[in-house]
């Protein structure tokens, strides 16, 4: 069977040597396309092994590439895995469509053509190093790994970063093997999907080596199993319960001034139909009514006066400084803690959204006539940073809006919450795989901080996730309801919460030092 799965890669390997390089261009954008399959919501995760070994082997052809030829080839897979990866970011666009829509073509086009450069430029290391010091075939396959994840976490970091989509998010396919992410983070979740994608060109080369690998997949999974299996995940009767809000405005009506007070009517109606089961919180999503709630103190008393007495509100809401002379100074993107009528605390978002909520060089942009999406003037300010808030007797939890979720590690405090909780407003994105993907980065650092999450989204999708990563309810894309659950305990803090992205980058050492040992050990037996 591997002399036949040789065989076979043997020739595609001649194959790629023979298309043109137009070809393959097009192919590989394709098969970046593919690889989104792979990804939540499809975890499609078998693509993997087909996907990711068709494309190293557009750059490792017979004959020697060119600089240009390898950096392009890397970057059209990226392309495509960005565009079709990307695709509902459009969307967004056609919310108010007369005065965005011409944005659009280049929204959706630019910022693949963009994020696909970080793997152009990764494809031209991999190609230098293995040029200037030959390495082993097995070495050049575990060095095109770790040049794939360090484009990964360079991506996730420069220019405020955007890690959405990593690699490592093919696992929540099969969530054992996602809890690998409570040791080495998400971006170490990026080696493991990377090797196992890789994983048919490695066994062409070294069945050993191979063996021990896919016996470090199973010990890997199998201990995500176990995690799975003796994590206790039900609250107590003693739990605090939650009640997650789930509105569904659209987007294109949200603002509107003549609806503002139905919508007001129905956030507040739902969040107190008749339970069994009195909430200690409610939680409504970000910017959940379309007001100044922290300076409408009527609204605060009437909501009061319907929610659940003695229970907690958290809420988004946008928030405004003014100058002395009352003409407004600053906005922010915030969230309030509300108890009978008054604002206990607040937190204002950190990590925006560019051209999103702010435009980079605003001023200058603006002069022009541009404007983002969120048609602020001056765009939102920016908070100080990650916070743990409390409320009463509950657990303190750390608030992340919106965008803040997606980022490893960077949009929590140091000191360690007894929860998290994550508002947004994803009716940009209709009914489109964005709400699920951001969905999915939610259970990631749920996993990797060992901590349960109560999302709330205007449109969807709401959900209490477990410290696991599992989703214990949900309310459905595009439907108002509300969920009233018990807060799962937390776990003992992972390594990764302790440490950061160290452990990643020990596990990124150590695979490095593989790839060095097993080099030197060819080299000297040849």
């Amino acid at each position: 069977m591997t002399q036949n799965a040789g065989t076979c890669f043997a020739q595609l390997s001649d194959l790629y040597g023979r298309l043109s390089n137009r070809h393959v261009l097009g192919l590989n954008v394709l098969l970046g396309g593919v690889f989104v399959l792979a990804l939540p919501p499809l975890g499609m995760w078998f693509l993997t092994p087909f996907v990711l070994s068709l494309f190293f082997l557009s750059l490792d052809a017979v004959a020697p590439l060119s600089r240009g030829t390898v950096f392009w080839r890397a970057w059209a897979f990226y392309f495509g895995y960005f565009l079709f990866g990307l695709y509902w970011l459009g969307s967004a666009f056609l919310v108010e469509d007369e005065t965005f829509l011409w944005l659009m073509p280049f929204a959706v086009t630019l910022l693949p053509a963009g994020l696909a450069i970080f793997y152009g430029l990764a494809g031209l290391v991999w190609r230098e190093v293995c040029r200037r010091f030959t390495p082993e075939a097995v070495s050049r396959l575990f060095l095109f790994v770790l040049v794939m994840v360090l484009a990964d976490y360079v991506r996730g970091h420069v220019l405020t970063g955007f890690p959405w989509n990593l690699p490592g998010m093919v696992t929540l396919g099969w969530l054992p093997l996602a809890q690998s992410a409570a040791f080495w983070g998400v971006y170490g979740l990026g080696i493991v999907v990377w090797i196992f994608g890789l994983l048919p060109l490695i066994a062409r080369q070294n069945t050993v080596i191979a063996a021990g690998l896919v016996v470090a997949l199973i010990g890997c999974a199998g201990a995500g199993v176990l995690r799975v299996w003796n994590m206790p995940d039900l609250a107590g009767q003693s739990s605090p319960v939650i009640r997650i809000v789930q509105p569904n405005l659209a987007q294109a009506e949200k603002w509107d001034p003549a609806l503002r007070r139905a919508h007001i009517d129905k956030t507040i109606l739902l969040s107190r139909r008749p339970h069994a089961t009195q909430p200690d919180l409610v939680i409504w999503p970000e910017t959940a009514v379309p007001v100044l709630l922290g300076q409408d103190a009527e609204l605060r008393r009437h909501i009061a006066s319907v929610l659940p007495a003695g229970s907690f509100l958290v809420s988004g809401s946008v928030r405004r400084e003014y100058r002395e002379n009352g003409s407004p100074h600053k906005s922010y993107n915030s969230l309030f803690i509300v108890r009978d009528g008054e604002v206990m605390a607040q937190y204002d978002k950190h990590h925006l959204v560019p051209f999103g909520e702010y435009l980079p060089f605003q001023p200058l942009l603006e002069a022009l006539g541009l404007q983002q999406l969120t048609r602020l003037r001056g765009g939102f300010a920016a908070g100080p940073g990650p916070a743990v808030l409390s409320a009463g007797a509950l657990p303190p939890f750390a608030p992340m809006i919106c965008y803040e979720v997606i980022f490893p590690r960077r949009s929590l405090p140091d000191t360690r919450p007894g929860w998290l909780i994550n508002v947004t407003n994803d009716a940009w994105f209709g009914h489109t795989a964005g709400p699920w993907q951001h969905l999915a980065m939610a259970r990631m650092r749920a996993i990797e901080q060992g901590l349960p999450m109560a999302r709330a989204a205007n449109t969807g999708i709401s959900a209490l996730i477990s410290p696991k990563g599992e989703i214990i309810d949900h309310i459905p894309l595009g439907e108002a309801g509300l969920l009233d659950v018990a807060l799962p305990p937390a776990l003992e803090a992972t390594p990764y919460a302790r440490h950061g992205d160290l452990t990643f980058l020990g596990m990124f050492s150590f695979v490095a030092l593989i790839a060095f040992v097993v080099n030197l050990c060819r080299k000297d037996v040849g």
